[in-house]
């Protein structure tokens, strides 16, 4: 009889799930030109209800998931606004944008263009007026050719935190990476495109970029550019800005400008010949020459405005370590999605200025990169289908060619493995004067042992929420940044540091097994995975308190018996320590 309501319950907890499911659509469609029927890609696709929405690939396509209830508000520079419930859309509908009817000749005439400059400076007192910090998620994608030739393609998803109409910042979520090697043996790959995307604000100067208007005061906008209206559609003014001298350190460009508001729509950016430092390959010596480009584009309404994707793209002239000189275009673009809901970061520390492929290194494969690929809302175009297919066919997952030693870094995340033990080596770098200061260089004078060898390990863990609950991915990791070791190396200290290594896999297992057994929120989550790491950590000062390096053999030789009971892995074996 107590079985009643309980069953009652799952019943009409199932019903209002079903009516919640029935409620939803998942629209796809294509957005195209009325006349010409070409695809217009980047178009934005916004829900009128939550203000959240997509953007449409280089093939105008879009997929975006809708209450029935919704309206989708499409539209792109040049063309006139569309609203269409989300319920009258069809599977795969052609979506047709009308061209704007406003042309350059409505534009009002004026004595000279001073009201420009005026409206300028108000764009950008505007800005500076916007104090909010806007959330969401991001997704990157990179591809680098020479010629014809395919020479990576990488996919990476952040938080992304947005303020004064740019990047704040970018915090790693996932990525992946694939790379073909050139004729002459290397590598050309972008380690840190998302660094310099991040690092550029509209309005704050930065050395490495060059000076766009929003920066300067109106005097120095006067002296230092030409503006002129280039165009205007509906309720858009288009400004051309021009530097009056030939500077490299000035961007030229245009930008449009809602003229009533004085409110920034699009900013598009060029350079020629400034940039050499701000691009970084591997296993490239120097950048010779190099053009590049920078568009911003924002959803704007009257009283909302959210930046929607950031497109980069540069040619460059570089030269490899045999002094050869070749030409790579890379396309990049960070598009901005699902605004005001973020990611769970993974748990793990990292260094600040730590590149997205040493990052790519560290996330196990692949559980929670198949479902953030399936819940991405910026779907591939067929060109980028096509650039992924080829370099998968004739190149190499990045991450995969780390552990067979590729000479990408000089040391790297490790992932706890039963086919791999560690090997620390010691510290044999001559310690300089001037370094005196550094932390590891001070260690490495101490004349207390304990203080020679750090071994820091980390329970990484990574939750994505999806329809039927988390997803987890967790890994025993070891820290490259934090490890080091100043002693003499044996067989006994390699022992001791895969028995201390192995104790982090012990709990990484017991961490697991909590959260699987059972539905958990995210804040019960949070709680187990302290007290795990907690208990982790007292576990492993028990081994260092008892048997540090493999000091005392007959106490190592007790934890050795715990870890071939536990992971059936015998370190003394191994490393043949007699017993």
């Amino acid at each position: 009889m107590k079985k009643g309501p309980y069953l009652l319950s799952i019943i009409f907890l199932s019903i209002a799930l079903m009516n919640v499911l029935n409620a939803q659509k998942n629209i796809r469609a294509y957005v195209i030109d009325e006349s010409t029927k070409e695809s217009i890609p980047y178009a934005h696709v916004i829900k009128t209800i939550d203000k959240t929405g997509t953007i449409t690939n280089d093939d105008g396509y879009f997929e975006i998931r809708c209450n029935k209830e919704d309206t989708l508000k499409i539209s792109f520079l040049g063309y006139q606004d569309k609203f269409i419930p989300a319920a009258e859309i069809q599977n795969k509908a052609k979506i047709e944008l009308s061209i704007s009817t406003a042309t350059i000749d409505q534009v009002t005439v004026y004595a000279n263009n001073d009201f420009l400059y005026d409206m300028v400076d108000d764009v950008k007192k505007n800005i500076k007026k916007e104090k909010h910090v806007s959330k969401s998620k991001a997704y990157l994608f990179t591809s680098s050719k020479n010629d014809s030739l395919t020479l990576e393609v990488s996919e990476l998803f952040y938080n992304a935190s947005t303020k004064n109409r740019s990047i704040e910042s970018l915090v790693y979520k996932n990525g992946r990476s694939y790379v073909l090697q050139t004729s002459n043996g290397g590598y050309f790959i972008n380690i840190n495109i998302s660094k310099s995307i991040s690092m550029y604000s509209l309005l704050d100067k930065h050395d490495l970029f060059p000076t766009n208007p929003l920066e300067l005061s109106k005097r120095k906008l006067k002296k230092l550019y030409k503006l002129e209206v280039s165009n205007r559609l509906d309720d858009l003014l288009e400004i051309k800005f021009t530097p009056k001298k030939d500077r490299k350190n000035l961007f030229s460009g245009s930008m449009w400008v809602h003229p009533n508001r004085n409110v920034l729509k699009k900013i598009e950016l060029f350079s020629d010949g400034r940039g050499n430092k701000l691009f970084e390959g591997l296993h490239v010596i120097d950048i010779n020459k190099i053009n590049f480009s920078l568009i911003l584009s924002y959803e704007t309404e009257q009283n909302f405005s959210q930046l929607n994707f950031i497109k980069l793209n540069y040619n460059a002239e570089v030269s490899n370590h045999l002094d050869e000189t070749f030409t790579v275009n890379t396309e990049s673009i960070l598009h901005l999605y699902d605004h005001n809901d973020q990611f769970f970061v993974p748990k793990i520390e990292y260094p600040e200025k730590i590149s997205d492929y040493r990052l790519m290194t560290i996330n196990p494969d692949t559980i929670i990169w198949n479902d953030l690929k399936k819940q991405n809302q910026i779907k591939h175009s067929q060109q980028q289908k096509d650039l992924l297919q080829n370099i998968k066919s004739n190149g190499k997952n990045f991450k995969e060619m780390v552990p067979d030693k590729e000479n990408f870094f000089e040391s790297s995340y490790e992932q706890w493995s039963p086919k791999n033990r560690i090997l620390l080596k010691k510290n044999t770098k001559k310690i300089r004067l001037e370094n005196s200061h550094d932390f590891k260089n001070r260690i490495a004078k101490t004349n207390f042992l304990s203080d020679k060898l750090e071994i820091e390990t980390v329970l990484y863990l990574d939750i994505l929420k999806t329809n039927d609950g988390f997803l987890f991915e967790s890994s025993a990791i070891m820290d490259p940044y934090k490890t080091f070791n100043y002693l003499e190396v044996d067989d006994a200290l390699l022992a001791y540091a895969n028995i201390y290594f192995d104790l982090a896999e012990h709990f990484r297992r017991r961490l697991m097994n909590e959260l699987e057994t059972q539905d958990h929120s995210l804040k019960e989550i949070e709680e187990i995975y302290k007290k795990i790491n907690k208990e982790l950590s007292e576990w492993q000062a028990e081994l260092k308190k008892e048997a540090f390096a493999g000091r005392n053999l007959a106490r190592l030789k007790e934890w050795n018996t715990l870890i071939v009971d536990e992971l059936g892995i015998n370190n003394f074996d191994l490393f043949k320590i007699a017993q």
